[in-house]
Protein backbone atom coordinates (compact mmCIF):
# COMPACT_ATOMS: atom_id res chain seq x y z
CA UNK A 1 0.00 0.00 0.00
CA UNK A 2 1.20 3.76 -0.47
CA UNK A 3 0.41 6.96 0.84
CA UNK A 4 0.00 8.59 -1.96
CA UNK A 5 -3.12 7.01 -2.65
CA UNK A 6 -6.36 7.52 -0.69
CA UNK A 7 -8.20 4.17 -1.83
CA UNK A 8 -6.85 1.00 -3.11
CA UNK A 9 -9.00 -1.65 -4.48
CA UNK A 10 -6.58 -4.71 -4.90
CA UNK A 11 -7.44 -7.87 -6.97
CA UNK A 12 -11.09 -7.28 -6.61
CA UNK A 13 -13.19 -10.40 -8.09
CA UNK A 14 -16.90 -10.83 -8.22
CA UNK A 15 -18.72 -13.46 -8.99
CA UNK A 16 -22.50 -14.22 -9.68
CA UNK A 17 -24.08 -17.21 -10.73
CA UNK A 18 -23.04 -18.15 -14.26
CA UNK A 19 -21.01 -14.72 -14.19
CA UNK A 20 -17.51 -13.36 -13.31
CA UNK A 21 -18.52 -9.69 -12.98
CA UNK A 22 -14.99 -8.79 -12.04
CA UNK A 23 -12.01 -10.47 -12.25
CA UNK A 24 -8.77 -9.54 -10.24
CA UNK A 25 -9.45 -5.77 -10.84
CA UNK A 26 -6.69 -3.05 -9.34
CA UNK A 27 -8.19 0.46 -9.20
CA UNK A 28 -6.48 3.32 -6.75
CA UNK A 29 -7.19 6.81 -6.48
CA UNK A 30 -5.11 9.88 -5.55
CA UNK A 31 -6.32 12.64 -3.00
CA UNK A 32 -7.30 15.87 -5.29
CA UNK A 33 -8.09 14.02 -8.25
CA UNK A 34 -10.52 13.08 -10.86
CA UNK A 35 -10.21 9.37 -11.85
CA UNK A 36 -12.68 7.94 -14.46
CA UNK A 37 -13.78 4.70 -15.74
CA UNK A 38 -14.46 3.94 -18.53
CA UNK A 39 -16.09 0.46 -20.65
CA UNK A 40 -18.47 -1.20 -22.49
CA UNK A 41 -22.02 -1.58 -20.70
CA UNK A 42 -21.30 -5.14 -18.66
CA UNK A 43 -17.92 -4.17 -18.51
CA UNK A 44 -17.83 -4.20 -15.10
CA UNK A 45 -17.89 -0.86 -13.46
CA UNK A 46 -21.20 0.11 -11.71
CA UNK A 47 -20.12 -3.32 -10.23
CA UNK A 48 -16.57 -2.14 -8.89
CA UNK A 49 -17.99 0.79 -7.17
CA UNK A 50 -21.30 -0.90 -5.61
CA UNK A 51 -17.90 -3.47 -4.39
CA UNK A 52 -16.93 -0.41 -2.90
CA UNK A 53 -20.18 1.08 -1.73
CA UNK A 54 -20.94 -1.89 0.04
CA UNK A 55 -23.95 -2.86 -1.69
CA UNK A 56 -22.09 -5.75 -2.98
CA UNK A 57 -19.56 -8.15 -1.13
CA UNK A 58 -16.16 -9.25 -3.46
CA UNK A 59 -15.41 -12.86 -3.34
CA UNK A 60 -11.89 -11.86 -3.46
CA UNK A 61 -9.46 -8.81 -2.78
CA UNK A 62 -8.78 -6.14 -0.70
CA UNK A 63 -10.01 -2.67 -0.21
CA UNK A 64 -7.66 -0.15 1.60
CA UNK A 65 -8.64 3.39 2.51
CA UNK A 66 -6.20 5.67 4.33
CA UNK A 67 -3.81 3.20 4.14
CA UNK A 68 -5.73 0.66 6.33
CA UNK A 69 -7.56 -2.12 5.34
CA UNK A 70 -10.83 -2.47 5.67
CA UNK A 71 -13.95 -4.59 4.70
CA UNK A 72 -17.31 -2.76 3.91
CA UNK A 73 -20.45 -4.30 4.94
CA UNK A 74 -22.95 -1.78 3.70
CA UNK A 75 -23.56 1.75 2.32
CA UNK A 76 -24.25 3.11 5.72
CA UNK A 77 -20.41 1.66 6.63
CA UNK A 78 -19.27 3.28 3.60
CA UNK A 79 -20.82 6.73 4.13
CA UNK A 80 -19.22 6.46 7.88
CA UNK A 81 -15.86 6.10 5.88
CA UNK A 82 -16.45 8.98 4.34
CA UNK A 83 -17.49 7.59 0.73
CA UNK A 84 -20.66 8.48 -0.88
CA UNK A 85 -22.14 7.74 -4.03
CA UNK A 86 -24.78 9.12 -6.84
CA UNK A 87 -25.54 5.70 -8.74
CA UNK A 88 -26.12 5.45 -12.35
CA UNK A 89 -29.73 4.02 -11.81
CA UNK A 90 -31.07 4.74 -7.93
CA UNK A 91 -34.42 2.90 -9.03
CA UNK A 92 -36.30 3.04 -5.51
CA UNK A 93 -39.07 0.27 -4.58
CA UNK A 94 -41.89 0.83 -5.92
CA UNK A 95 -45.33 0.28 -4.47
CA UNK A 96 -43.31 0.42 -0.78
CA UNK A 97 -43.58 2.98 1.36
CA UNK A 98 -40.89 5.53 1.85
CA UNK A 99 -40.09 4.47 5.12
CA UNK A 100 -38.46 1.23 4.00
CA UNK A 101 -36.80 3.17 0.92
CA UNK A 102 -35.41 5.08 3.25
CA UNK A 103 -33.98 2.43 5.60
CA UNK A 104 -33.12 0.26 3.14
CA UNK A 105 -29.56 -1.74 3.06
CA UNK A 106 -29.88 -0.28 7.37
CA UNK A 107 -32.77 -1.26 9.09
CA UNK A 108 -33.11 -0.36 12.67
CA UNK A 109 -32.57 -4.45 13.96
CA UNK A 110 -33.78 -5.64 17.43
CA UNK A 111 -31.65 -9.22 17.74
CA UNK A 112 -31.99 -10.83 14.06
CA UNK A 113 -35.34 -9.06 12.97
CA UNK A 114 -36.32 -5.97 11.89
CA UNK A 115 -37.96 -3.46 14.45
CA UNK A 116 -40.40 -2.26 12.63
CA UNK A 117 -41.74 0.37 15.38
CA UNK A 118 -38.21 2.05 15.87
CA UNK A 119 -37.75 2.10 11.96
CA UNK A 120 -41.54 3.94 11.89
CA UNK A 121 -40.09 6.14 14.94
CA UNK A 122 -37.07 7.51 13.97
CA UNK A 123 -38.96 7.83 9.47
CA UNK A 124 -41.52 9.77 11.62
CA UNK A 125 -39.04 12.17 13.25
CA UNK A 126 -37.17 12.68 10.48
CA UNK A 127 -40.47 13.59 8.41
CA UNK A 128 -41.49 15.84 11.13
CA UNK A 129 -42.23 19.06 9.36
CA UNK A 130 -42.72 17.80 5.73
CA UNK A 131 -45.80 18.85 5.09
CA UNK A 132 -46.84 16.21 1.88
CA UNK A 133 -45.71 13.61 4.20
CA UNK A 134 -48.01 11.53 6.33
CA UNK A 135 -45.66 9.58 8.78
CA UNK A 136 -44.34 6.12 7.62
CA UNK A 137 -47.31 5.81 4.91
CA UNK A 138 -45.76 8.19 2.10
CA UNK A 139 -46.03 6.62 -0.74
CA UNK A 140 -42.79 7.32 -3.13
CA UNK A 141 -44.11 8.52 -6.83
CA UNK A 142 -41.29 7.92 -9.00
CA UNK A 143 -42.52 10.33 -11.98
CA UNK A 144 -39.87 10.59 -14.76
CA UNK A 145 -36.45 11.41 -12.51
CA UNK A 146 -36.84 7.84 -11.18
CA UNK A 147 -33.53 6.47 -11.82
CA UNK A 148 -32.21 9.71 -9.66
CA UNK A 149 -32.92 8.84 -6.02
CA UNK A 150 -34.96 11.75 -5.28
CA UNK A 151 -38.18 11.84 -3.25
CA UNK A 152 -40.71 13.66 -5.87
CA UNK A 153 -43.31 14.59 -3.75
CA UNK A 154 -41.02 16.42 -1.16
CA UNK A 155 -39.92 19.26 -0.99
CA UNK A 156 -36.14 20.46 -2.22
CA UNK A 157 -35.05 21.44 1.51
CA UNK A 158 -36.10 17.13 2.60
CA UNK A 159 -34.57 15.93 -0.40
CA UNK A 160 -31.47 17.79 -0.14
CA UNK A 161 -30.79 16.65 3.62
CA UNK A 162 -32.02 13.37 4.37
CA UNK A 163 -28.92 11.71 3.92
CA UNK A 164 -27.27 14.16 7.16
CA UNK A 165 -30.32 14.36 9.11
CA UNK A 166 -28.00 13.16 12.50
CA UNK A 167 -26.13 16.55 11.70
CA UNK A 168 -29.06 18.85 12.68
CA UNK A 169 -30.26 16.62 15.19
CA UNK A 170 -29.68 17.64 19.25
CA UNK A 171 -30.95 15.36 22.21
CA UNK A 172 -33.41 13.30 20.07
CA UNK A 173 -34.87 16.95 18.58
CA UNK A 174 -34.65 17.91 14.74
CA UNK A 175 -33.28 21.51 14.85
CA UNK A 176 -35.26 22.79 11.79
CA UNK A 177 -33.44 25.95 11.17
CA UNK A 178 -29.79 24.02 10.69
CA UNK A 179 -31.62 21.82 8.56
CA UNK A 180 -32.89 25.06 6.10
CA UNK A 181 -29.30 27.01 6.54
CA UNK A 182 -27.36 23.96 5.20
CA UNK A 183 -29.74 23.10 2.63
CA UNK A 184 -29.59 26.53 1.13
CA UNK A 185 -25.97 27.12 1.71
CA UNK A 186 -25.16 24.12 -0.46
CA UNK A 187 -28.04 24.49 -2.74
CA UNK A 188 -26.86 28.16 -3.76
CA UNK A 189 -23.12 26.76 -4.04
CA UNK A 190 -24.41 24.66 -7.03
CA UNK A 191 -27.06 27.69 -8.26
CA UNK A 192 -30.26 25.34 -7.44
CA UNK A 193 -32.94 27.10 -9.40
CA UNK A 194 -35.66 26.54 -7.48
CA UNK A 195 -38.54 29.04 -6.29
CA UNK A 196 -37.80 27.99 -2.94
CA UNK A 197 -36.54 25.06 -0.28
CA UNK A 198 -40.31 24.09 0.02
CA UNK A 199 -40.73 23.42 -3.82
CA UNK A 200 -41.38 19.74 -4.51
CA UNK A 201 -38.38 18.23 -6.38
CA UNK A 202 -41.39 16.88 -8.74
CA UNK A 203 -41.45 20.31 -10.44
CA UNK A 204 -37.87 21.42 -10.76
CA UNK A 205 -36.20 20.52 -14.17
CA UNK A 206 -33.80 17.38 -14.55
CA UNK A 207 -30.72 19.27 -14.10
CA UNK A 208 -31.78 21.06 -10.92
CA UNK A 209 -33.16 18.22 -9.59
CA UNK A 210 -29.66 16.30 -10.34
CA UNK A 211 -28.04 19.41 -8.52
CA UNK A 212 -30.48 18.94 -4.93
CA UNK A 213 -29.12 15.47 -5.75
CA UNK A 214 -25.41 16.24 -5.93
CA UNK A 215 -26.58 18.69 -2.93
CA UNK A 216 -27.67 15.61 -0.48
CA UNK A 217 -24.00 13.89 -0.94
CA UNK A 218 -22.40 16.94 -0.25
CA UNK A 219 -23.93 17.46 2.81
CA UNK A 220 -22.24 14.09 4.13
CA UNK A 221 -18.89 15.69 3.57
CA UNK A 222 -17.27 12.75 1.51
CA UNK A 223 -13.79 12.57 1.02
CA UNK A 224 -15.02 10.33 -2.09
CA UNK A 225 -17.70 10.99 -3.89
CA UNK A 226 -18.74 8.02 -6.69
CA UNK A 227 -20.26 9.82 -9.61
CA UNK A 228 -21.92 6.96 -12.06
CA UNK A 229 -23.42 9.17 -15.24
CA UNK A 230 -23.28 12.25 -13.39
CA UNK A 231 -24.74 14.80 -16.20
CA UNK A 232 -27.07 11.82 -18.30
CA UNK A 233 -30.14 13.62 -19.40
CA UNK A 234 -28.79 17.57 -18.01
CA UNK A 235 -28.83 20.16 -20.35
CA UNK A 236 -25.37 21.39 -21.52
CA UNK A 237 -25.50 24.47 -19.08
CA UNK A 238 -26.09 22.42 -15.89
CA UNK A 239 -23.59 19.86 -17.10
CA UNK A 240 -20.83 23.04 -16.97
CA UNK A 241 -22.14 23.90 -13.46
CA UNK A 242 -21.85 20.34 -12.32
CA UNK A 243 -17.75 20.50 -14.01
CA UNK A 244 -17.69 23.11 -11.94
CA UNK A 245 -18.89 21.59 -8.71
CA UNK A 246 -16.53 18.99 -9.49
CA UNK A 247 -13.34 21.17 -10.17
CA UNK A 248 -13.87 22.65 -6.77
CA UNK A 249 -14.06 19.64 -4.99
CA UNK A 250 -10.83 18.30 -6.37
CA UNK A 251 -8.99 21.66 -5.31
CA UNK A 252 -10.27 20.84 -2.19
CA UNK A 253 -8.10 17.66 -1.92
CA UNK A 254 -11.46 15.54 -2.67
CA UNK A 255 -11.56 12.46 -4.86
CA UNK A 256 -14.03 11.83 -7.56
CA UNK A 257 -14.35 8.52 -9.36
CA UNK A 258 -16.42 9.19 -12.13
CA UNK A 259 -18.22 6.49 -14.33
CA UNK A 260 -19.11 8.02 -17.86
CA UNK A 261 -19.71 6.84 -21.18
CA UNK A 262 -19.46 10.25 -23.08
CA UNK A 263 -16.15 11.03 -24.17
CA UNK A 264 -15.57 14.72 -24.32
CA UNK A 265 -16.62 14.50 -20.20
CA UNK A 266 -14.00 11.66 -19.86
CA UNK A 267 -11.35 13.56 -21.54
CA UNK A 268 -12.12 16.86 -20.25
CA UNK A 269 -12.34 15.97 -16.65
CA UNK A 270 -10.65 13.12 -15.73
CA UNK A 271 -6.70 12.89 -14.59
CA UNK A 272 -6.88 9.20 -14.51
CA UNK A 273 -9.03 6.81 -16.70
CA UNK A 274 -8.49 3.12 -16.23
CA UNK A 275 -10.49 1.31 -18.98
CA UNK A 276 -12.22 -2.25 -18.41
CA UNK A 277 -13.59 -4.83 -20.74
CA UNK A 278 -15.39 -8.11 -19.78
CA UNK A 279 -14.65 -7.55 -16.12
CA UNK A 280 -10.84 -7.35 -16.65
CA UNK A 281 -8.89 -3.75 -16.45
CA UNK A 282 -7.29 -3.20 -19.87
CA UNK A 283 -5.70 -0.21 -18.96
CA UNK A 284 -5.12 3.16 -16.72
CA UNK A 285 -4.42 6.12 -18.55
CA UNK A 286 -3.07 9.68 -17.81
CA UNK A 287 -4.66 12.83 -18.77
CA UNK A 288 -1.42 12.86 -21.77
CA UNK A 289 -2.06 9.31 -22.45
CA UNK A 290 -5.86 9.11 -22.64
CA UNK A 291 -7.61 10.02 -26.24
CA UNK A 292 -10.71 8.57 -28.21
CA UNK A 293 -8.62 5.97 -29.93
CA UNK A 294 -6.88 4.33 -27.21
CA UNK A 295 -9.95 3.94 -24.80
CA UNK A 296 -12.22 2.54 -27.58
CA UNK A 297 -9.18 0.34 -28.35
CA UNK A 298 -8.52 -0.70 -24.81
CA UNK A 299 -12.64 -1.18 -23.80
CA UNK A 300 -13.33 -3.50 -27.02
CA UNK A 301 -9.92 -5.77 -26.38
CA UNK A 302 -11.89 -8.67 -25.51
CA UNK A 303 -14.98 -8.29 -27.52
Amino acid sequence: MSKDFVLEMNNITKTFPGVKALDNVTFKVRPGTVHALMGENGAGKSTLMKCLFGIYEENSGDIILYGEKVKIHNSKEALDLGISMIHQELHPIRFRPVMENIWLGRFPMRGIAIDHKRMAEKTKELFKNVRSAKQENIALMTEERRATGIFPILSVLDNAVIASQKNYTHGGVISDKKRREAAKRVNDQLRTKTPSLQTEMQDLSGGNQQKVLLARWLLTNPDILILDEPTRGIDVGAKYEIYTIMHDLVSNGKSIIMISSEMPELLGMSDRVMVMCEGRQTAILGREEADSISIMQYATQFM
